[in-house]
């Protein structure tokens, strides 16, 4: 028997949703089900040929079982030794080392020094700030933003230096990114699973969560919706994700990747819509069953493309 485990934390429906529609399309050696974990010892095989997680960015616990059943020769989705990945200023350098725009980006120190350590720590660190550099380069209005983590609750806009010194302020020990504003025309955010499949959805950024997808198929030209698809299967062949929401501004018909990476993107019903969310479960479903029908790997550590 192939079993799917699905690892997921709060979600309300994705993942039951999800279970009982592989166990519907799947054939009758392949089984998916919720995970139940405990202490594990290091001598514990894993009992799941794939696992789909969901929630080890939040409990790092769970990364490190998935580390060992990765080792062990299960297809985990996302690969959980990728996490330094979570990285938004490295992502726009690769975007744009791929060819791919992206906003004018720049990296700061947090404001406060981090954690454990003080000045002597800090030796190499320029004082001050040579603060006209980054204006000059990213321009204003400018986004303040995590380089960790989408951030999506701790970014800001702001439209001068008196608001950005303001802002800068209030982020403490969090290291933050500057980036361009694009006054874009529209904006998606494209679900990716499998490195093939690619699903875009109309996005408002701005709006409260359950008002941010749109319920109905985006209108764009078949060119542009090809060119979107391709880049977000590039960046993910890259990243060495195989399940990532990357959002995407278009300006001028021009396509700007504003998030590169989202590996646990929200996918329950009621913020997605109907549309959006059949769509996800059915083909994250064909995805995972196709992985349990698969060969272990046997070469169970992958590195991203880019540093093979």
């Amino acid at each position: 028997m192939k079993k799917i485990g699905i690892l997921f934390g709060n979600e309300k429906n994705f993942p039951q949703t999800l279970i009982e529609k592989i166990n519907t399309l799947a054939p009758s050696r392949v089984l998916a089900e919720s995970i139940v974990v405990g202490a594990v010892r290091i001598d514990q095989l894993p009992r799941y040929s794939v696992l789909f997680d969901r929630v080890s960015n939040a409990v790092p616990y769970y990364r490190s079982i998935l580390k060992l059943a990765a080792l062990h020769g299960s297809h985990i989705v996302n690969n959980p030794f990728w996490k330094c990945a979570d990285d938004n200023f490295f992502n726009a350098v690769l975007a744009q080392h791929l060819g791919i725009k992206v906003p004018k980006t720049a990296i700061i120190p947090s404001k406060e020094m981090p954690e454990g350590t003080g000045p002597a720590t800090m030796r190499n660190l320029e004082y001050p700030l040579d603060w006209d550099y980054v204006f000059d380069y990213v321009g204003f209005p400018c986004i303040i933003k995590p380089n960790l983590g989408t951030g999506a609750f701790t970014s800001y806009k702001v439209y001068n230096p008196n608001e950005f010194f303001s802002t800068y302020d209030l982020t403490g020990q969090k290291l933050m990114i500057v980036q361009e504003a694009i006054e874009y025309d529209s904006y998606f955010r494209v679900y990716t699973v499998g490195f093939k499949h690619t699903k875009i959805m109309t996005y408002f950024p701005e709006q409260p969560m359950h008002l941010r997808y749109s319920p109905e198929e985006p209108h764009i030209e078949a060119s542009l919706k090809a060119e979107i698809s391709d880049v977000c299967i590039r960046l993910c062949k890259s990243l060495g994700f195989d399940f990532n929401a990357i959002e995407i501004a278009v300006k001028n018909g021009q396509i700007y990747v504003m998030d590169c990476l989202n590996p646990n993107p929200n996918a329950d019903k009621e913020f997605l819509k109907d549309i959006n969310f059949d769509w996800l479960t059915d083909v994250t479903a064909e995805y995972l069953i196709e992985l349990a029908l698969a060969e272990p790997k046997s070469i169970p550590v992958n590195l991203p493309d880019f540093l093979a």
